[in-house]
């Protein structure tokens, strides 16, 4: 078609529109304009005497034969054409891509954190349970509802699971937006995801520690339990993640006997610098002695058999170490500035989720309630 300009020339700029149900869904300039007396309505081409009109005409038909063979891949992998796929051919989108090759090789791009790579890798598993083959052009509003009462009815996923899901898949659309060529219409743009809803967040008071670390120290006790005790406690008084402090190499990561030095593998990687105080100087010494290599759910049964071993009633994994180093500063008067650095925090509402979770003011202004 012609779209011709509201002015008094002759000529206008040529478009290809694309129809759904014999209506209009979509519209894209080819960027030629032609003389309106050029243009041959019926066969939609720029006539031979039209400057140009080869070029025109194959460009024309180059598009049209794209869009086909997009329309028809969409069929070949067993989706109803609708408007939106219409649309997108008529943009030049590619939905026929597979979603679950390209999360792969995005994982493969982009995470080098192991427990983040397996746990993106679960969650393209957990799509093909639900359907097997899935392309772009599957991915709109009807599918993720159906995806979410999938997980609710069927999975029984908690809402934070299922917020971490399309967190994941939300991810993995807006890569392949700014990728270019795939998607550009976000199929999230109307859809709810849920909120998630922070839970309570387990730690360990300086007296179970303190249990652990001579559990850690038992001589009686088998090598395995005092290695996971050790790393363990690692967590608790530096902070580590678990893939940080399972990777620990003291030769490489303490500074001249004064600092420990660590990268994080989680987020954009930032720098752990904290110097070697008396407790976690014992805990490194320990760590030296117990090298380990074991998956994080490996780590956590054994953790179960730690917590029995020192007389702890709660149920620990190593996140629970993190937390417990998190709720230590805030009683130790340190800042939320200096905090947000320990931890290796690149938000600082992260960081005050733990001075919210043990606010000291409150606690002193509490302990006043004594003298009442």
């Amino acid at each position: 078609m012609v779209k011709k300009k509201k002015t008094v020339h002759t000529f206008g700029t040529i478009y290809i529109r694309g129809y759904y149900n014999n209506k209009p869904v979509s519209a894209i300039s080819t960027g030629y304009k032609i003389e309106l007396d050029n243009w041959d309505s019926e066969s939609h081409q720029a006539l031979a005497k039209a400057p140009n009109a080869n070029l025109i005409n194959a460009s024309i038909s180059k598009k049209l034969q794209e869009m086909q063979a997009t329309l028809l891949k969409i069929e070949l992998m067993g989706s109803n054409l609708n408007r939106r796929h219409v649309k997108a051919a008529v943009r030049g989108e590619d939905l026929s891509r597979d979603f679950f090759t390209f999360c792969s090789e995005m994982i493969a791009l982009n995470y080098t954190n192991r427990e983040t790579i397996r746990t993106y890798t679960s969650e393209i598993t957990k799509m093909r349970r639900f359907k097997q083959h899935v392309s772009f052009a599957d991915i709109d509003f009807s599918f993720l509802q159906e995806y979410k009462r999938h997980m609710r009815d069927q999975l029984k996923n908690s809402d934070n699971t299922i917020w971490k899901t399309f967190k994941f898949l939300k991810k993995m659309v807006t890569d392949a937006k700014k990728k270019g060529g795939i998607i550009k219409q976000d199929p999230f743009e109307e859809f709810d995801r849920g909120t998630y809803s922070q839970t309570d967040r387990t730690f360990l008071s300086i007296e179970e520690c303190n249990q652990i670390f001579q559990t850690a120290k038992d001589e009686t006790l088998p090598v395995m339990v005092r290695t996971v005790a050790s790393y363990f406690l690692l967590m608790c008084y530096s902070g580590l993640r678990y893939e940080d402090a399972i990777t620990f190499k003291p030769a490489i990561h303490i500074i001249e006997n004064e600092r420990l030095v660590r990268k994080t593998s989680k987020g954009k990687g930032n720098i752990i610098n904290i110097i070697l105080y008396g407790r976690l100087r014992e805990i490194v010494e320990m760590v030296k002695l117990f090298p380990l290599k074991m998956s994080n759910k490996k780590f956590n049964e054994w953790l179960q058999i730690v917590a029995a071993h020192s007389r702890i009633n709660k149920h620990i994994t190593c996140h629970v170490g993190r937390h417990t180093f998190g709720s230590f500063l805030p009683d130790a008067g340190i800042s939320k500035e200096a905090a947000q650095k320990l931890l290796g925090h690149s938000d600082m509402r992260s960081t005050n989720i733990y001075y919210h979770m043990k606010d000291k003011n409150v606690d002193d202004a509490a302990e006043k309630l004594n003298a009442l």
